[in-house]
C-alpha cells in the first residue's frame, strides 16, 4: 500500500494513501494539517495506474513548493512523479514518500481520528478484491461515509481497474429485468437479471429502486419521488431533501458498476416536465421487465 510520512514541526505522521489523496488545511482534505501557513488545499497525490507510479501536483501555486528535481509526467502538465524517499517540501510541513506500492482499501474513523488498515479494516468490512461490503451487505464506494457498529468511517478503495472483458449484464439490454421486494421493517432487496446473470442490491439503493419500480417505467418529478420516499410503505428518512435522491441514484450507479454491470449511465431516464420547471426521472427498463410482487399484491388488496 502506498504510504507517506507527513512532517509538521516535531510531529511525524505515517499514513496510507488513497487513490486520490488531498492534503491541506481544509477539514475536507484526506489529511488536514491545521497550520495557518498551509494552503487550504495544498497538494494532491494520485495513483497513475497506467504508469504504475504515484504522481502529485501543487493545488495552491505556493512559491514555497519546489518542483525542481521531480520528473514530469508526459501528457499531464503540472503533474510530477513521486518516487520512493522523495520529499515534497513546504515551510510549514513536508511529505516524504515511504512506499510506492499501489493503493489498498482502508478507512478513517472521523470521530477518533484512527486509520483502519489490513486486519482492522477487514474486521469492519467484507473485502473481495477491490470491493468492500458493510455488515449489512451494502457495497461501498470510494470516499463514502458509512456507519459500522456506531463508528463513522470514510472508506477509501482503489480506483477500479478498467476491464476489457464483457460486463456481467447490461442494464440497457432489452432482456434485463428488475425484481424488487421487501418492506421498511425487514428491508428491501432488488435483483437485476439478464439470462443466467444476477446482480443483487440491498439497503438504501434497493429502497430507491422500490420508489421508481412502483411506477413501472413511468417517471417521477423530484417532488413526487421525495414524497414517495417519505411514505410509510417506503420508510425513507422523512427529513431527506432532494439532494438525497440525487446522491442515492449516483451511489446506485457506482455500486452496480463495481459489481460488473454495463450500461449503468442509462439506468435512469431524465426529462423536463411540460412546463419546463422540473426534471422527471424514471427507470429505463421495459415496463414488462419490472417486477414488484409485494407492491402489486398490496395494491390489489387496497383496491379490492
Amino acid at each position: 500500500m502506498g504510504r507517506v510520512c507527513i512532517y509538521q514541526d516535531d510531529i511525524a505522521m505515517e499514513v496510507p494513501l488513497a487513490s486520490s489523496t488531498l492534503l491541506g488545511r481544509h477539514p475536507s482534505c484526506t489529511y488536514a494539517i491545521p497550520d495557518p501557513r498551509i494552503p487550504l488545499y495544498w497538494v494532491e497525490l494520485r495513483w497513475a495506474a497506467e504508469l504504475e507510479v504515484w504522481i502529485w501536483r501543487a493545488l495552491a501555486g505556493d512559491d514555497a513548493l519546489r518542483t525542481r528535481g521531480f520528473g514530469s509526467v508526459p501528457g499531464r502538465p503540472g503533474w510530477y512523479k513521486l518516487l520512493e524517499s522523495r520529499t515534497i517540501p513546504h515551510a510549514a510541513a513536508s511529505i516524504r514518500m515511504l512506499d510506492t506500492a499501489p493503493p489498498a482499501p482502508f478507512a478513517q474513523d472521523l470521530v477518533e481520528g484512527e486509520v483502519l488498515e489490513d486486519e482492522r479494516f477487514q474486521a469492519c468490512f467484507e473485502v473481495v478484491g477491490a470491493v468492500a461490503r458493510t455488515p449489512a451487505g451494502e457495497t461501498c464506494i470510494d470516499g463514502e461515509l458509512v456507519v459500522v457498529e456506531g463508528r463513522v468511517l470514510r472508506v477509501h478503495l482503489p480506483a477500479p481497474v478498467v476491464r476489457t472483458e464483457r460486463p456481467r449484464l447490461r442494464l440497457d439490454a432489452a432482456d434485463c429485468e428488475l425484481w424488487v421486494d421487501g418492506d421498511p421493517q425487514e428491508g428491501f432487496t432488488a435483483t437485476f437479471i439478464q439470462g443466467a446473470e444476477e446482480l443483487p442490491v440491498q439497503g438504501e439503493s434497493a429502497r430507491l429502486l422500490f420508489v421508481y419500480a412502483r411506477e413501472f417505467g413511468g417517471g417521477l418529478t423530484t417532488r413526487e419521488a421525495l414524497l414517495s420516499w417519505r411514505t410509510p410503505e417506503v420508510g425513507g428518512n422523512p427529513r431527506s431533501g432532494a439532494d438525497r435522491l440525487r446522491t442515492e441514484r449516483q451511489k446506485l450507479r457506482q455500486r452496480l458498476a463495481a459489481q460488473g454491470a454495463g450500461g449503468v449511465d442509462a439506468l435512469f431516464t431524465e426529462e423536463m416536465t411540460r412546463n419546463g420547471n422540473e426534471r422527471r426521472h424514471g427507470l429505463s427498463l421495459e415496463a414488462d421487465n419490472i417486477h414488484v410482487p409485494g407492491w402489486c399484491d398490496q395494491a390489489l388488496r387496497d383496491h379490492g
